[in-house]
């Protein structure tokens, strides 16, 4: 069974950053948190977006990404 809601440890193995470098994640509000019973988890779908955004800020940044290109010019039919 694949679980839905991950612990910080678990969110740290993941990223492979320490368990303090999530909780600064999570109080930027960088991650999506929400608290079960005290403890903090992180839903596992947020995760996978925040890291999707991640690698599209890399790509933007480090002249990777397709945004910064202009686009190709649109062709019209006009009808007369």
């Amino acid at each position: 069974m694949n679980k839905r809601l991950l612990r910080v440890s678990e969110v740290s193995e993941v990223l492979g950053i320490s368990e303090r470098g999530v909780y600064r994640l999570l109080a930027a509000g960088a991650i999506p948190a929400l608290k079960v019973s005290g403890a903090l988890r992180v839903d596992r779908d947020d995760l996978g977006v925040f890291i999707e955004m991640e690698k599209e800020v890399f790509a933007f940044e480090n002249g990777l990404s397709d945004y910064d290109k202009p686009s190709s010019p649109k062709i019209s039919i006009g009808l007369t």
